[in-house]
């Protein structure tokens, strides 16, 4: 080792400059005897001997082993960190992409379906309720809104909690007010609930204007947390619209979407039925095929039903039968009787068909309810009698044939040919 460099490190440990060329001078020899030499020491023997002499401070120079495990640790370093900001740089690349992909984990794990109406109507999304004209589905809808805006069951299915609703009327105002007081009046005077609102202006589901000022006006009435926005009826809000057309209801849709996108609630949207019941919602396939929920509102003499016709996320088929109670409201200024309807849920199964009485059965069919006033049973001998009374008391005695009645009767009935002491029932 050179002097100076080895003075200044025994000055660095404490030594005087005396005392480390007296050090230095030890150093160059050792051994019993040995002269001095002017041969340096190896390094591999210098530290050994200092270490002997007292040195305590710890040398800023390291073993080739140190330097080559320092090396590697920095390289191990510098790995994790590049993984880490590889990670990092990959991330902030995925938040910037338009098209978040999900993994199989993330559906599993992803909150479940939440309702409007339990199993009916769901919190998001486009729904459809749709019949042909004298169905009931009006009262229905009136009906469905007050559930979801008090937060009441409705037909036995759960209602979480009370929404705001807002119901555009878009035909049929006139007689609407009679169906609200009719609607309070059939449950003792309970008023309609609070959150449940009204639009009566024309709307435009075309005028992007239209579809924005709607939203802000739900939004205000407390629809920020979603909400439900019912669109009656589909052709009032697009008027000329040609609905078999392809690009005609997808801009319907793509309106309907905006809604529902900028209120994060769900759009019901009422239609009808076209010429054929059985073919479903009115105009082109593609609205049944966007829908989330379809409802379909049908009836049989007074006897009603809503059946879920599609659900994405639950059960389809599910039938419930109502019936159209009338609720008298008084007279209006010119002494005149008003009324209107409510719904009224119906527990069971629905009744079968009315069967078509033959020819014969439907001359007799008035005779009989008359004679049914008279006493609550009533033989095929009487009704045969009672009938042939009445052609002729009409002067066509030459129509009535006793032959008629029993093949019509026993057709009706599914039995036997009737005797007169058989017990009829029209």
């Amino acid at each position: 080792m050179l002097p100076e460099p080895f003075f200044a490190l025994l000055e660095k440990h404490g030594f005087t400059r005396k005392e480390a060329i007296s050090r230095r001078m030890a150093y160059y020899s050792f051994g019993k005897n040995a002269k001095p030499e002017r041969e340096p020491l190896p390094i591999d023997l210098l530290w050994p001997l200092a270490l002997d002499c007292g040195w305590t401070c710890v040398s800023d120079w390291k073993s080739k082993a140190e330097v080559e495990a320092d090396q590697a640790a920095e390289a191990a370093k510098a790995e994790a960190e590049a993984v880490v900001q590889a990670k990092v740089d990959k991330l902030v690349k995925q938040a910037s992409l338009r098209y978040q992909l999900s993994g199989a984990a993330d559906l599993m794990n992803a909150p479940p379906t939440q309702w409007l109406i339990r199993d009916v109507l769901p919190a998001s999304g486009i729904g459809a309720l749709y019949g042909p004209p004298g169905s009931g589905k009006s009262f229905l809808l009136l009906d469905m809104c007050a559930a979801v805006a008090s937060g009441q069951q409705w037909f036995g299915h759960f209602v979480q909690h009370a929404v705001p609703v807002v119901y555009a009327i878009l035909e049929g105002q006139g007689g609407f007010g009679t169906r609200l007081k009719a609607w309070s009046a059939g449950r003792g005077g309970e008023p309609l609930p609070e959150r449940l609102r009204f639009l009566t202006e024309p709307f435009d589901l075309r005028d992007s204007c239209d579809v924005r000022d709607l939203c802000e006006a739900a939004l205000l009435h407390g629809g920020n947390n979603g909400g439900l926005i019912v669109i009656d009826t589909l052709s009032r809000a697009a008027p000329g619209t040609d609905e078999n057309s392809a690009s005609d209801m997808g801009e319907l849709i793509a309106a309907c979407a905006e809604i529902q996108r900028r209120t994060g609630g769900a759009v019901l949207v009422v239609h009808h039925t076209g010429k054929d019941t059985a073919k479903g919602l009115r105009g082109h396939s593609s609205l049944n095929g966007a829908v989330d929920v379809a409802i379909e509102v049908s009836r049989t003499g007074d006897y009603r039903e809503w059946t879920i016709a599609k659900s994405r996320d639950s059960a389809d088929g599910t039938r419930n039968g109502f019936r159209l109670e009338l609720i008298a409201l008084g007279n209006d200024e010119h002494s005149q009787p008003v009324s209107s309807y409510v719904v009224e849920p119906i527990d069971g199964p629905a009744p079968g068909p009315v069967k078509k009485l033959p020819a014969t059965l439907q001359v007799a069919k008035p005779v009989y309810d008359m004679l049914t006033k008279e006493s609550a049973v009533v033989t095929f001998g009487q009704l045969c009698a009672a009938v042939k009374s009445w052609y002729i008391g009409q002067g066509r005695q030459q129509d009535y044939r006793l032959s008629n009645l029993k093949r019509d009767y026993k057709e009706f009935s599914g039995g036997g040919i009737p005797n007169p002491d058989t017990v009829v029932s029209l």
